[in-house]
């Protein structure tokens, strides 16, 4: 009995069998050559040792990368082949796959993104024999395709940005994190709101306006969107701009009075209703009776309007009180000049427009006169002046800087408009002779 046995065992040895004997149950346990049970296909890879020169399989012919987290392995199929095994061998070998013949691929799923991988396979017959081809292929897997950022729209739209103000980012796909540009200039801060809206904090220098500005998000994931010329905001340069895209507030905007981008924009008020609207303050004097404060003279800025009623003082207002001079009215474009008024000596208000030349060239030169205004203006809403500019006669002859107060225009001792005029006199369509009653006078040009 223990001969046969030995020579049982030397028979699977020329086999290329080990076979182990359990003596006290008289077991035959034997494995073929590729150390698996016969028809076990559970096996992991044992490395080159097998030799089953039966099969001919020319191992793994390709590999192909279907995105960051799966790859397709390809093989032709071996006629005498009952399954595959496909392994990963980047290190130690793990069977990853095992398919049933005529199968000719495996797609490995799972995997890392931008990681390198090798993997072999093996064909085995229906004992479980496995081949022992070594050919090994190796792929690197791409990376996770960044999420599509649309960019619909930015509000508000058509206003000229100041540093600190807000705009909003509409769209799609936008990531917490996200980081928003305008004019290729970063956001001072990005907020995520949600995945259609961000929020962008314009830097302090401001974004100028201009023909275009381009507006760009840029994902943690890379993703990026750029509309370099989609949305338009206007290089404001008076009211009139504003008011030709449908700004009809009156109020503060900023504007480039002289269409250069080197000088600081500046604010201006904007009567946007009276007349058509686009008229911008160059005059706002509001006076309290009984004082005599000293005008303001304006070079580079303009007087901000506040709805201040007759009564009020706001000589102590320098952002409010003044006018600009000749030299920097002369710099503005502009065909109208529009002058009101008001006293509590009477009733009667003046609100009138002219496009007189000679009139205009003397407000901005200070030479000329406006002594012909009389035939040549439009009286407004509410205009119920008597002598101011109907019955005007007379011109007070001025250096540029006073041009708008020192009584550009009068009726010779019956209705006058002065403003401080020969020192001391407020007057509305009247002839006050001094500062005792409360006035306002306001002129604006377009």
């Amino acid at each position: 009995m223990i001969r046969k046995i030995k020579d049982l065992k030397k028979f699977f040895k020329l086999k290329k069998a080990v076979c182990s004997i359990s003596i006290s149950i008289l077991i035959l346990s034997c494995l073929n050559g590729c150390g698996n049970s016969a028809g076990d296909k559970s096996v992991v890879d044992p490395g080159n040792t097998c030799l089953n020169s039966s099969i001919i399989f020319d191992g793994i012919q390709s590999i192909t990368d279907l995105g960051a987290s799966s790859v397709r392995v390809d093989w032709t199929p071996n006629t005498i082949a009952s399954y595959y095994s496909v392994y990963e061998v980047t290190g130690s070998p793990v069977l990853v796959g095992l398919v049933s013949a005529p199968a000719s691929s495996f797609t490995v799923t799972g995997l890392s993104p931008s990681t390198t991988y090798t993997y072999r396979v093996r064909a085995a017959d229906a004992s479980g024999t496995v081949e022992s081809n070594v050919v090994a292929r190796t792929i690197t897997t791409g990376l996770i395709p960044p999420a599509v950022i649309t960019i619909a729209s930015i509000l508000p739209t058509g206003d000229d940005l100041v540093g600190g103000s807000v705009i909003n980012i509409n769209g799609t796909n936008f990531q917490n994190g996200a980081v928003a540009r305008i004019n290729s200039v970063s956001c001072a801060t990005t907020t995520f709101v949600s995945t259609t809206l961000l929020q962008c904090t314009v830097p302090s220098s401001g974004v100028a306006a201009g023909t275009v500005v381009g507006v760009s998000v840029t994902n943690p994931d890379t993703g990026f969107q750029n509309l370099a010329s989609s949305f338009t905001y206007i290089l404001a340069t008076n009211c009139m701009s504003w008011k030709t895209i449908n700004h009809n507030t009156n109020k503060n905007y900023f504007v480039d009075h002289d269409n250069n981008s080197v000088t600081p924009r500046v604010q201006v008020t904007c009567d946007q209703t009276t007349d058509g609207g686009g008229w911008l303050a160059v005059l706002n004097y509001v006076h309290l009776g009984g004082t005599n404060p000293a005008l303001q003279t304006l070079s580079n800025s303009f007087p901000l309007m506040t709805a201040a009623v007759l009564g009020s003082d706001e000589s102590l207002a320098t952002a409010n009180w003044g006018h600009v001079n000749g030299t920097f009215l002369s710099s503005l474009p502009f065909s109208y000049i529009r002058f009101s008024c008001q006293t509590a000596a009477h009733s009667r208000l003046v609100n009138f427009k002219t496009n007189q030349a000679t009139c205009l060239s003397y407000l901005k030169t200070g030479s000329g006169n406006c002594s012909s205004l009389g035939s040549s203006y439009t009286p407004l809403a509410l205009h119920t002046g008597i002598g101011v500019p109907a019955s005007i006669n007379g011109t007070v002859s001025s250096v540029v800087s006073e041009t708008l107060t020192n009584f550009p225009f009068y009726q010779g001792g019956v209705a006058h408009w002065g403003i401080g005029g020969l020192g001391n006199r407020w007057e509305c369509d009247d002839y006050a002779n001094g500062p005792a009653n409360n006035t306002i006078h306001r002129a604006w040009v377009r």
